[in-house]
């Protein structure tokens, strides 16, 4: 079977994956005057529509996720209460710009860009720039003197 990802081949031939069908219905609401914008769970492969009403970003999942309407539209909690995947990240892409919505999704409002996920990333990191450099010149040394002095040893042996 044959999964389109342009718009006009997504209406004429009627197949596609749901990031396919959330890119028609974001162009089908743009043409209509809406702001929207197409969601994509980046590490749970879908994807799926915000439409802009009344100043708030709305999801709208137009795939056939056998999900009933209701689910569909609203329900940002839906793929961690329905299908138990909360997104791990979660970016809205619409014209040039990118945005992290990916607490707008989770009960918990963690998102993997968040500023203390961030921090302890980063201190994390420093820690580990710390054990190299410990590692280097105290431990490194003494087994490279070991290592050498038992060269030493083994090519006397054999000479």
């Amino acid at each position: 079977m044959m999964f389109y990802s342009d718009p006009i081949e997504i209406y004429e031939y009627g197949q596609a994956r749901c990031g396919g069908y959330a890119i028609l219905y974001a162009e089908l609401c743009i043409s209509q005057g809406y702001e929207a914008r197409v969601v994509g769970n980046i590490f749970g492969d879908h994807a799926w529509t915000e439409i802009k009403l009344n100043e708030t970003w709305t999801r709208v999942d137009s795939s056939p996720t056998g999900a009933s309407m209701s689910d569909n539209i609203g329900y940002p909690l839906f793929y961690e209460q329905r299908w138990h995947t909360p997104p791990i990240l979660a970016f809205a892409f619409e014209n040039s710009s990118i945005v992290d919505v990916t607490s707008n999704y989770r009960s918990d409002g963690w998102s993997l860009l968040s500023w203390s996920t961030v921090v302890f990333t980063l201190v994390g990191a420093w820690f580990a720039v710390c054990l190299s450099i410990i590692w280097k010149y105290f431990f490194r040394p003494v087994s490279e003197r070991s290592l050498s002095k038992r060269a030493q040893t083994l090519e006397a042996k054999y000479e």
